[in-house]
């Protein structure tokens, strides 16, 4: 998991949104089956859905950003930096 999140991270700072996707729907599977903190979730959640807008892709974009406010609104305080960035993402 810890790989293939690095090189989705390596994939971003080259520019490729689509590798840098394909490695967080990677490890977001991975996540998924196992007794992960939803908080972690949602930051998975909000990269994805980062990567989905940054490929033009609207709809799967606003998935993951929604789902990525769902987790936070139910474990952030409500004045959380990181739910009002997904909710200007959304927003936007």
């Amino acid at each position: 998991s810890m790989a293939i999140a690095g090189k989705g991270k390596v994939a971003l700072g080259n520019e490729d949104s689509q590798e840098a996707l394909n490695c967080e729907l990677e490890v977001l599977n991975m996540k998924t089956g196992l007794n992960v903190d939803e908080t972690d979730l949602a930051v998975s959640h909000s990269r994805i859905g980062d990567l989905y807008g940054r490929l033009d892709n609207s709809s799967d974009a606003l998935t993951h950003l929604k789902k990525a406010m769902e987790l936070q609104e139910k474990h952030l305080e409500p004045d959380s930096l990181n739910l009002a960035k997904t909710y200007h993402r959304i927003a936007s």
